[in-house]
């Protein structure tokens, strides 16, 4: 079974539009995008078992491994002895993964965090996905703890869990 969150994150995480995802495992991409849209984040995609089968096989044909309903991992890491580096490390994967679990821009999550859009982008874009955030500490622990806040967790570098569906926030006038 796959969650909307971990469809949503799995093809962020790939930069995968859904018409390319649709050509490559055979499906019509408006049925992705209503799969995408329609599914709230720990509800199980309504679909086919066939559709089901080719989504899951090709995000984990890609790297991609989904625990439970509320996980999701890089396969490459989860047996894997890798030092962890701190608890207040950051990999591009969970930033991306948690960004997209609260469906927010990077310009609207940069508003509650204190960075620019373009620093997001730099930060989810620059390297592969098991690289570590650079910046500074102190605003790692800001920006883990505004997804904690909202029951996002991180429970090792390359996995991202949400214990809670996460409030998706619409106005900007809020803060942290």
């Amino acid at each position: 079974m796959l969650t909307g969150f971990q469809l949503r994150a799995a093809r962020a995480v790939l930069n995968v539009f859904t018409k390319d995802l649709g050509e490559s495992i055979g499906l019509h991409y408006s049925t992705l995008v209503r799969l995408e849209e329609k599914t709230p984040n720990l509800s199980y995609l309504k679909c086919n078992s066939r559709t089901l089968l080719l989504i899951t096989n090709y995000f984990e044909h890609n790297g991609l491994l989904f625990p439970n309903k509320e996980k999701i991992a890089l396969k490459k890491h989860m047996d894997s002895n890798i030092q962890l580096v701190s608890e207040n490390d950051l990999t591009r994967f969970q930033l991306k993964t948690a960004r997209i679990a609260m469906r927010l821009s990077q310009k609207l999550l940069g508003e509650y965090i204190g960075l620019s859009q373009s620093t997001l982008s730099e930060l989810e874009g620059a390297g592969s996905n098991t690289d570590f955030i650079k910046c500074d500490e102190i605003k790692v622990k800001h920006i883990k703890s505004f997804f904690m806040k909202n029951g996002i967790f991180f429970p090792d570098h390359f996995s991202v869990e949400l214990i809670d569906d996460p409030i998706i926030i619409k106005s900007t006038k809020k803060t942290i």
